[in-house]
């Protein structure tokens, strides 16, 4: 298991998102993707819970890009950050 890469927008930062570290944060493939597959410079989307015991029930959409820029770089991750 590898550290999946992902880019925010240009419009957002980190600091927009109001992490407290408590959240669960899934990711998803975007809703318009027919291939259930991942291909470098994917659009992705975060969906973003509050903890339990916070005040905004409502999850946090957030589109993102996988930053893996190759197939080679797509392999490696694959497979764990090791050579395939």
């Amino acid at each position: 298991m590898g550290i999946m890469p992902l880019q925010l927008p240009q419009t957002m930062s980190l600091t927009d998102l109001h992490l407290s570290g408590g959240e669960t944060i899934t990711v998803g493939f975007a809703d318009n993707t027919q291939n259930k597959q991942f291909t470098p410079n994917q659009l992705l989307q975060l969906t973003i819970h509050a903890h339990t015991g916070s005040d905004s029930n409502m999850p946090v959409m957030v589109p993102v890009t996988l930053n893996i820029n190759n197939d080679l770089e797509l392999n490696y991750f694959l497979a764990g950050g090791v050579l395939p």
